[in-house]
């Protein structure tokens, strides 16, 4: 009888012992999560990009292309250079108007690439407010054309039009800031509109 609670009292104090064993292992792990999370809230507050400043008439060089911003303008309609006869053009719906981009851009590839592949282009408004476009060409015979079917060959220039659809208030509001990100070769230029 006598060793029986003796090996009750031995299994006894081992629980205990391990338990509180166990308690400070837990205490230290909840000590080392939280100076964890304190540390991982700290190194993820956001950090804003940062662009390389362009302005309208500047010229990107890269490795592969030259790329000019000839002018950006806020329109109901983006018309051709040469409107003789018969050509196409753009016009915004009720409500809406364009921001218009004119770039000129050199392949200083060895082969020819196709003008939806030289940039891109968004606009952000208001400080979030962000709107995407597309991009046409310039077309001797119809005023535009597609950039996705139209080629720049090596050593050749073409005029790439952008055109981002908004809503007119884009353009009212004039107290809103208002630029443009230009994405070249994964690097990113801003464009100040106010």
């Amino acid at each position: 009888m006598k060793r029986k609670l003796l090996n009750l009292g031995i299994i006894c104090c081992i629980l205990v012992g391990c338990n509180d064993t166990q308690n400070k292992t837990n205490q230290q792990i909840v000590e080392k999560s939280e100076i964890t999370s304190s540390e991982t809230t700290e190194t993820t507050t956001e950090k804003k990009p940062e662009y390389k400043t362009l302005n309208i008439g500047d010229t990107i060089k890269t490795e592969n292309k030259e790329i000019t911003v000839n002018s950006v303008e806020l329109v109901k309609e983006v018309l051709p250079p040469k409107r003789d006869g018969y050509y196409n053009y753009y016009e915004a719906d009720e409500g809406k108007i364009y921001i218009h981009i004119s770039t000129s851009v050199k392949n200083l590839e060895k082969q020819a690439i196709y003008c939806d592949e030289a940039l891109d282009i968004t606009a952000d408004y208001n400080e979030g407010y962000t709107y995407y476009g597309f991009s046409t060409v310039e077309d001797k015979s119809s005023g535009f054309t597609y950039s996705n079917i139209t080629l720049i060959d090596p050593l050749s220039t073409q005029n790439i039009h952008y055109i981002i659809d908004c809503p007119e208030e884009v353009k009212n509001n004039k107290e809103a800031p208002l630029f443009l990100i230009f994405n070249i070769e994964n690097e990113e230029y801003k464009l100040t509109i106010r």
